[in-house]
């Protein structure tokens, strides 16, 4: 997710959750710049990227209900099996 440095500072950072995960040890304040460069690549290899939240809202409502690798239905807690 890029975003703006407002947006980054009320979400704890989380818009650049997938790079950290790839690259635990790249200190926070240089996830935008580590995100500029993989974004190319991503993009190359299909990931989804977006450039605001409410892109990816209207990506998840237009998907509907997703599944897992294993096929089982995502449900939220306590709505059937």
């Amino acid at each position: 997710m890029r975003s703006g440095a407002l947006l980054t500072y009320f979400c704890s950072g989380l818009n650049h959750h997938l790079d950290h995960h790839l690259f635990p040890r790249v200190p926070g304040p240089q996830l935008p710049r580590l995100h500029a460069l993989l974004r190319p690549h991503l993009e190359a290899q299909g990931a989804p990227v977006f450039d605001s939240y409410l892109k990816v809202w209207l990506a998840a409502l237009r998907a509907g209900p997703t599944y897992t690798a294993q096929d089982h239905f995502l449900r939220a807690p306590g709505r059937g099996p």
